[in-house]
């Protein structure tokens, strides 16, 4: 650990004025926040204690968060003291989502998307598409439901940054992709858009994995065999 973060274990006279105390440590943190984050972070504070209560209730939640994005940068390539880089945006939004479960500011799609090939529709283009057109769009898959009257029927939520689209799997379809359906945070999916009464579907026919840097959510999941959330 000395030779890999010093940093972490070096004595207080090594130590940058700021952190020599938690008080000072701690607003430090809540500084570095953008304003989405402090709303996010006042939002999230008891409403029921005091005002000076709160504002130690959201500076915590802001350590909490350069913590835990010190140490993904530490993972990443520790740099000595006085070269240490700022938080590269991917690992805000690793840290967000360890803490908070969601980033308030982007989306992980924005950043994986340049990724992708043209052909990939963002949900903003399916309202677009008419019935029966073969698509494929890609994802984080935000909900799983299977209900138990559903004949194995597995009905998923899948969220872009520009929206969300409802995506039908069928039995069989399930059974030849079962762990990327059942516990893949990222997908892209190949399949048909269906058009019923004004809900538009996308009917899947294959899954393949989405890789995303580590970053690995958990959706909501309901019904038989997933157990709530995982």
């Amino acid at each position: 650990m000395r030779e890999r973060a010093p940093f972490v274990v070096s004595g207080p006279r090594d130590l940058p004025a700021r952190h020599k105390t938690l008080e000072a440590a701690v607003t430090w943190s809540y500084e570095l926040l953008s304003e989405p984050e402090r709303r996010l972070f006042m939002a999230r504070a008891t409403p029921q204690v005091d005002v000076e209560s709160s504002i130690h209730q959201v500076t915590a939640w802001a350590a909490l968060r350069l913590f835990v994005g010190m140490c993904v940068e530490v993972l990443n390539g520790y740099r000595p003291a006085g070269q240490l880089r700022p938080m590269s945006d991917w690992n805000k939004i690793r840290a967000d989502y360890i803490i908070l479960g969601m980033s308030p500011n982007v989306h992980p799609l924005s950043f994986l998307r340049p990724r992708l090939h043209e052909g990939i529709a963002s949900t903003a283009m399916v309202e677009s598409f008419e019935d029966g057109k073969p698509i494929e769009v890609a994802g984080l898959v935000v909900c799983r439901q299977r209900p138990e009257t559903a004949s194995g029927f597995i009905f998923m939520v899948i969220e872009d940054e520009f929206g969300l689209v409802n995506v039908v799997v069928k039995p069989d379809v399930y059974e030849a992709h079962r762990t990327l359906v059942r516990g893949e945070p990222f997908v892209i999916i190949r399949g048909e858009l269906q058009r019923r009464d004004g809900v538009v579907n996308l009917i899947a026919h294959s899954f393949v994995p989405l890789t995303a840097g580590g970053l690995s959510p958990a959706a909501h999941n309901f019904g038989t065999g997933h157990g709530g959330r995982h």
